[in-house]
């Protein structure tokens, strides 16, 4: 079954997932903005159009020229190594460019620790907003990038013991879904490096059960990192979980590993793309079914309602619809709401998904109607309940009840406050909020944002 789900994966995004090394989009994104260029900018120093460097970033140039990346490292210093350019490739006139040097100011750059008038995106728009957390991501970021390509230089001796790895992976995903991003921030740049060090490591079915849990740990840090509003590190952190999902050869890691895939193609804007993998993955995980075990069938209605969202995105609510139903059949038949493989999948989660594809196609009384039927104490996880809040929320808003609007959002902030001050989109609603409020409203309102870090 690996094999056939590996290759649904590459059927459904060839350009997503290369056959080896790091894909030469994300580094090429770094060191643009470490630069503070736009893709414009950068395109004209290299005889390239804005959309060609955006195809090429974004992943969706199915073939690299050696021409054109030799042009691309010149122009930005990058490294050649980093790109499998051979030494020679590059402009001899030039100083020569430490790799570290440039992995970890470029990592910093994307972060967002600084954000200067021209690092600005071809919009205009900031990439990271999240200011509370920016310092942390930024830190966290660069040891992301550190621990794929150079290496840990910690002076700490990385464990090897699967027993406390499954433990720390365990507390990761804890953290997480408990909203602790900082304390998830600081406890996963080790993790990672440890991970590095045991699935190079270990063998046999030692091996297998590290690139398993590599797989589970770099999905936390893909979908930290989108919560941070930072792309480009959680394209980098989603491949890992991919790859590392891949080598595992268990068919569930690699449909779980799926979901935060269908993520940040999302958060990329490539909706249909998402819709695709995500019901050809659950599609290629049920195929052999009979009687299947609860929790891969946990992945698999977490997969369909992951696939329901972005065909909403896409404006397609029919599919948006099937899926859903689908997989509310699939919690039907799990019987329970639960984390089986860290889903928060169940009969509850099924019903805050119709909250979310509800609000994202604009129906806000459907929306609403289904909140009322959610009882906050079934929802397992807090960050699924400070979600289900600020969907809430924006239901609310698109009816113009900005005070009922507000109320959800100072909830979501008691449950969990950093669930607000990392998120750029939640910024974006309470901003809008506090657009449209009265004047009495709009004061409290202010204070919320304040509170967060949104700028006013």
């Amino acid at each position: 079954m690996s094999e056939s789900i590996a290759q649904t994966w590459h059927a459904s995004t060839p350009a997503v997932v290369p056959s080896g090394g790091a894909h030469p989009g994300l580094i090429i994104r770094l060191a643009r903005l470490s630069r503070g260029e736009t893709q414009t900018q950068t395109g004209r120093a290299c005889g390239f159009s804005q959309s060609q460097i955006s195809r090429l970033e974004n992943g969706r140039a199915y073939a690299y020229d050696i021409r054109h990346l030799t042009l691309l490292a010149r122009h930005l210093g990058i490294p050649p190594n980093v790109l499998g350019l051979a030494s020679d490739s590059v402009d001899p006139s030039q100083p020569p460019v430490n790799r570290r040097e440039f992995v970890t100011t470029a990592a910093a750059a994307i972060a967002g620790v600084a954000v200067p008038a021209a690092l600005r995106r071809d919009d205009g728009a900031l990439p990271n907003t999240g200011a509370v957390h920016r310092d942390v991501g930024a830190g966290f970021t660069s040891e992301l990038v550190r621990s794929r390509w150079l290496g840990t230089d910690s002076d700490d001796e990385p464990t090897l013991d699967l027993t406390e790895l499954r433990r720390a992976v365990a507390r990761a995903k804890t953290d997480y879904q408990g909203c602790r991003y900082a304390q998830t921030t600081a406890e996963l740049p080790s993790l990672l490096a440890s991970l590095e060090v045991a699935t190079s490591a270990l063998t046999d079915d030692d091996r297998l059960a590290a690139e398993a849990l590599a797989a589970d740990a770099y999905h936390v840090a893909a979908s930290l990192q989108l919560k941070l509003g930072n792309e480009g590190p959680a394209w980098m952190a989603a491949d890992a979980s991919v790859r590392a999902a891949q080598r595992s050869g268990d068919p569930i890691v690699m449909a779980s590993s799926a979901r935060i895939l269908t993520h940040v193609l999302m958060d990329s804007g490539r909706n249909r793309d998402a819709q695709t993998l995500a019901t050809r993955m659950g599609e290629k995980l049920s195929a052999a079914w009979s009687a299947p075990a609860d929790d891969a069938l946990a992945v698999y209605g977490s997969l369909l309602l992951r696939g329901a969202i972005a065909a909403a995105r896409a404006g397609n609510s029919s599919c948006a619809d099937d899926l859903l139903s689908e997989a509310e059949n699939a919690a039907r038949r799990l019987g329970a709401d639960g984390n089986l493989r860290w889903t928060a999948f169940g009969p509850t989660n099924v019903r805050l998904h119709q909250v979310n594809v509800a609000t994202t196609l604009g129906n806000a009384g459907d929306a609403l109607r289904r909140a009322r039927g959610v009882g906050l104490v079934r929802i397992p996880i807090t960050e699924r309940r400070a979600s289900f809040l600020i969907d809430v929320a924006a239901a609310y808003l698109q009816w113009n009840k900005h005070q009922q609007a507000y109320h959800a959002l100072c909830a979501a902030e008691r449950l969990a406050p950093q669930e607000l001050s990392g998120r750029p989109a939640v910024h974006q609603l309470i901003s809008d909020t506090r657009a449209g409020a009265p004047l009495g409203l709009s004061r409290r309102v202010e204070q919320l944002a304040q509170r967060t870090g949104v700028a006013i």
